[in-house]
């Protein structure tokens, strides 16, 4: 497993570099193996750093079911990143709601709410933003970094009251 996990990660470099030969065996492996979270991260790296981020999401959704249960949710958040990248913010969201009801653990949906708050940014839906930065800090109160950003937003929206008490929590 580490052998193959180098590997990958040394054709992903090589493809990103616009080798060809790598790009073909890393495209060979996804193919091969649908379930391989490496490769088809790796890939979907390469295609992120040619710009085509379409091609990435297309990957990545697409393997969202052949991938082991616990790394699914991580392939979602990766697809999500390369949608707002791709000025697609509100599907990105979609795909992360998806993914949420589909997940039973709790830090899994910790990750989840903190990606969705992150694309709601990019999408400028403060309402969405600051419901699931609340629902971070249900869970870890102790979450400084949701802290201050939802204080943030608080602000921009003319809440003030609610972003001087988180602001307060935060120092």
């Amino acid at each position: 497993k580490q052998r193959n996990l180098y590997e990958t990660f040394l054709l992903g470099a090589r493809a990103r570099k616009g080798d060809n030969y790598a790009l073909g065996r890393l495209k060979r492996r996804c193919v091969d193996d649908s379930s391989d979270f490496d490769a088809i991260e790796a890939l979907a790296e390469v295609f992120s750093s040619f710009d085509q981020f379409n091609q990435a999401t297309v990957l990545l959704l697409s393997h969202l079911d052949t991938v082991p249960t616990d790394q699914r949710s991580m392939l979602a958040i990766r697809a999500s990143q390369e949608f707002c990248r791709d000025n697609k913010a509100t599907q990105a969201i979609s795909i992360l709601l998806e993914c949420l009801q589909k997940e039973t653990d709790e830090s899994v949906h910790v990750s989840l709410y903190r990606e969705i708050a992150r694309a709601a940014e990019k999408a400028n839906a403060p309402d969405i933003e600051t419901a699931f930065l609340e629902k971070v800090l249900k869970i870890v109160p102790s979450d400084n970094e949701a802290r201050f950003r939802l204080a943030f937003v608080y602000s921009n929206n003319d809440l003030n009251q609610l972003a001087a008490h988180h602001y307060e929590l935060v120092v």
